[in-house]
């Protein structure tokens, strides 16, 4: 019996010995547990990105005059925002309320918001306060006249030039979700402005597709690179997805102000 007493504690020395060593070369399993807690959130593509918005940036907006368009077409009623949780103009509605929150007062005064379907409408000097009123005005319904819209925006900024030279420099922001009615002619004015131009960092226009459309990326991606073989003076278009908007309209439209984005490509 002693022989016997004396192996199975040799066995179980030597268990123990075993256990120690690989507990010894395993990672704590509290360190495990810590990587499961405090692993980030999957964002959500409505949200706006706070490290996204650059301070500098926003001082810069304060020197433009800044306009804002809104598609209010029907198709805006499409529900692919957000995974299918909304629809473009709920997106519409939640980025510009989140705009408001980000640049606070700073632009009371010098902002713009145009709605444009198959008319248009124009907010002058809209109070940042003002912007939920806007869309419970309106309600997505008729065509995609982007040309008319931006055109009289543009003689607008011309005509106000000509007559005080003291005139901001414009930023234009074009939330649209697909195809304008007429895509030479929105692309013709846009080349008709460059040519009045007289400084490369005066208009910047960035088009900013909400929701799904392959058509409408495919157009929007000619008329940011083709404008120059189109006989425009500056380059003065930038386009973004509605992937590439992970960051909300908010850093969208800051983004915009960088000299990168207005000056000639």
């Amino acid at each position: 019996m002693g022989r016997i007493s004396i192996a199975k504690s040799a066995k179980l020395m030597l268990t123990a010995l075993c256990l120690g060593a690989c507990l010894a070369l395993c990672p704590p399993i509290v360190s495990a547990f810590s990587v499961a807690v405090y692993a980030p959130p999957i964002k959500n593509k409505s949200q706006p990105d706070a490290a996204a918005i650059n301070k500098s940036q926003l001082a810069a907006l304060k020197n433009y005059d800044v306009i804002v368009f809104i598609d209010a077409s029907n198709s805006m009623k499409v529900g692919d925002c957000d995974q299918g949780r909304s629809t473009r103009w709920q997106w519409c509605r939640e980025q510009t309320t989140a705009l408001r929150n980000t640049l606070g007062k700073s632009m009371n005064g010098h902002l713009k918001i145009v709605a444009f379907s198959d008319n248009f409408k124009v907010y002058p000097n809209v109070e940042m306060d003002s912007i939920p009123s806007f869309f419970a005005e309106h309600k997505p319904s008729g065509n995609t006249d982007t040309t008319r819209a931006i055109k009289s925006q543009l003689s607008q900024y011309f005509a106000s030039r000509k007559a005080d030279k003291t005139t901001r420099p414009l930023l234009i922001a074009m939330i649209t979700d697909g195809l304008p009615d007429r895509p030479q002619s929105l692309s013709d004015v846009i080349v008709q402005a460059t040519q009045q131009m007289e400084d490369p960092k005066e208009i910047a226009i960035t088009f900013l597709q909400v929701g799904i459309d392959s058509k409408a990326t495919k157009y929007l991606q000619e008329l940011d690179e083709c404008l120059i073989s189109r006989k425009a003076r500056y380059d003065i278009v930038t386009t973004k997805t509605y992937d590439q908007l992970s960051g909300g309209l908010a850093s969208a439209l800051l983004q915009s102000v960088s000299p990168d984005t207005v000056a000639v490509k």
